[in-house]
């Protein structure tokens, strides 16, 4: 009989200890939940990123962008500059139009438009002209061959001769390069472009009044 509250005392405590690891796991699992609840990376953010360039060092303007001055990088979709460029492929290669700090994402804005200069053949020279009103756009379109001619209220000179506008071409079979767009303040009446031409001929050309040519279109041969 003495032995009796003994014995309760020592079921009781085996009852206890025998639940424990229960109650542990259950906090464990509890915490685990948490933490996973808690962590970014396992949010749909981090499955919104989104692959830029971006440089590995300090870019000075007229760089030449090598393999070893750029990497793909992850960034959170909410936060890519617009234009930002995908691939390094399509930026090696190609010249910086402004300083870049490392670390930042390279833009199309970022890069030199070399298309131009690569459309010259050796010895020419491209020159933004304006032509005399907004109605040659219908003719004039990029790749095309031109030839360019004073408005009669001009009064040009070739050689030191006045010549009229109607009969002579300041510049022949010149080619279209690009058409610009009408800039913000602009005579919205006039139109510009920019053509290949050698520098004799661009230099009579720049000394005609804005808006002071017409362009006649030459059918391809």
């Amino acid at each position: 009989m003495r032995n009796r509250p003994t014995r309760h005392r020592i079921d009781a405590l085996a009852a206890t200890l025998s639940g424990w690891p229960r109650g542990a796991l259950a906090v464990l699992c509890l915490l685990l939940a948490v933490l996973a609840f808690l962590r970014p990376s396992a949010g749909p953010a981090a499955r919104s990123g989104a692959t830029v360039v971006v440089t590995t060092r300090a870019l000075r303007p007229g760089a030449v962008v090598t393999v070893a001055d750029v990497r793909a990088a992850q960034w959170p979709a909410d936060t890519v500059p617009a234009a930002a460029l995908e691939r390094v492929a399509d930026v090696v290669g190609q010249p910086i139009g402004a300083a870049m700090a490392r670390g930042e994402p390279v833009t199309t804005s970022r890069l030199l438009n070399t298309s131009i200069s690569r459309s010259l053949t050796t010895g020419q020279v491209a020159l933004a002209i304006t032509l005399a009103n907004r109605e040659q756009a219908a003719i004039v379109q990029p790749g095309a061959l031109i030839s360019l001619y004073a408005t009669a209220d001009s009064a040009p000179l070739v050689e030191g001769r006045a010549i009229s506008g109607s009969s002579h071409a300041l510049a022949p079979d010149v080619r279209v390069l690009a058409v610009l767009p009408a800039a913000e303040g602009t005579d919205r009446t006039q139109f510009g472009v920019v053509i290949a031409t050698y520098p004799s001929t661009a230099a009579r050309l720049a000394a005609q009044p804005v808006g002071a040519l017409l362009a006649t279109l030459i059918p391809p041969a």
